[in-house]
């Protein structure tokens, strides 16, 4: 019954992650933007991924504002971003590790998402061409599991639709962190 639901929930996440190739290819104009809860988005991914981190003994760990970040959106897209870098997160850190994601609002204008991890981290010509090519995004660093999730291109294009920006911040053996700003509303 454990391996049952855990397969579903494995079918779930894997679902919408190959959905996300699909809205790359969608014109801006057609994907309306909506008033989206960042917030609560946070708190729906920490929850869909917690038995990920958890079979994989990591600590997933969310730091959230007292009042609710609201950006303008695809909810959907927003939902993969989120989703690809804790995955992402999850598959490079170590058992025993850390796995964090946080959101505050920055200026008033800005929502900053954080996501790190206490993994391996990434020398600096990996980190500067992350974002380049799909076969760029995909690391030498060992991964806890194979497959085909969003990649990091896809991920910058999908920011980059919501006008917003992505970077990251690594050093080898010193964990990664995935920054995130969003215009905030």
């Amino acid at each position: 019954r454990e391996n049952l639901s855990s397969l579903r929930q494995s079918l779930d996440t894997l679902n919408q992650l190959s959905e996300a190739i699909t809205p790359i290819q969608t014109p801006r104009s057609q994907r309306p933007a909506r008033e989206v809860n960042l917030t609560e988005l946070v708190r729906v991914t920490a929850s869909n991924f917690l038995p990920f981190s958890q079979k994989s003994n990591l600590s997933l760990i969310t730091d959230l504002p007292p009042q609710p970040v609201y950006v303008a959106g695809d909810e959907r897209q927003i939902t993969q971003i989120l989703g690809g870098l804790v995955s992402n997160a999850i598959k490079f850190c170590n058992s025993g590790g850390q796995v964090r994601i946080k959101l505050e609002k920055t200026n008033g204008k800005d929502a900053h998402l954080i996501v790190s991890d206490s993994g391996p981290g990434l020398d600096a010509q990996i980190a500067a061409n992350l974002f380049e090519s799909e076969a760029g995004s995909e690391q030498t660093q060992p991964r806890r599991f194979g497959g085909l999730g969003v990649g990091m291109r896809t991920i910058k294009e999908m920011v980059n639709r919501h006008n917003g920006k992505i970077w990251v911040e690594s050093k080898p053996g010193q964990g990664t962190q995935f920054h995130v700003m969003l215009p905030a509303r």
